[in-house]
């Protein structure tokens, strides 16, 4: 019924976004509150921002996900309304100067949306198409519009433009680059990017 957290660990987009340090802090203190109907004290001394390509980079490195933990090796966070892109040196530092804001699934769903748009004179809703796709149904709802003959050469122009993005933004450390996981719940729609990369993102 006591519960005290030495450091409550949060990961976010961005750890110098100060919405996310203001609401981080409301957390720093001591809580009662009833769960499943027992009365609860829980005291959190400390709240530490992570940023959410850290925790990911982190786990690759302690699970032997990436081969070479001696060069620059990197995570693209594929997120629905944006993306992120991050590299970090041998020694685990964050080079914030790599770091790169990437469209997300949603720009994948609007680039569908225009396509739909022109073809039956009807504007689909986002959340409807990124439904679609989660499902891999590639279709609006039950009954509605397919498309299945948008989507491969829409994501192909999406991915197209992250991984030039991404290049131009690391051009400097591309010679020293080891691999990017790729990662978010968005990550397996980059398939196609892990192949053509020869599996150097992954």
């Amino acid at each position: 019924s006591i519960l005290r957290v030495e450091n409550l660990i949060i990961a976010v987009p961005d750890v110098r976004h100060g919405k996310a340090i203001a609401q981080s802090q409301k957390l720093q203190g001591t809580f009662e509150y009833t769960r499943n109907g027992q009365a609860l004290i829980a005291t959190i001394a400390r709240v530490t921002l992570i940023e959410e390509a850290t925790a990911a980079y982190n786990y690759g490195i302690e699970n032997g996900l990436y081969q070479w933990s001696d060069a620059i090796n990197g995570v693209i966070d594929f997120g629905g309304g944006t993306s992120s892109g991050r590299l970090y040196t041998s020694d685990g530092l964050l080079l914030r100067e790599a770091s790169i804001t990437l469209p997300g699934t949603n720009q994948l769903a609007q680039s569908i949306q225009a396509r739909l748009l022109k073809e039956t004179g009807t504007s689909a809703d986002l959340s409807a198409i990124m439904d679609g796709i989660e499902s891999s149904t590639y279709q609006i709802g039950r009954n509605g519009a397919s498309f299945i003959t948008h989507f491969a050469s829409t994501r192909d122009l999406w991915l197209d433009d992250i991984r030039s993005k991404a290049s131009a933004q690391w051009s400097q450390y591309l010679n020293d680059l080891g691999e990017v996981l790729l990662v978010g719940g968005s990550a397996s729609l980059a398939a196609d990017l892990e192949e053509r990369s020869e599996k150097r993102f992954k």
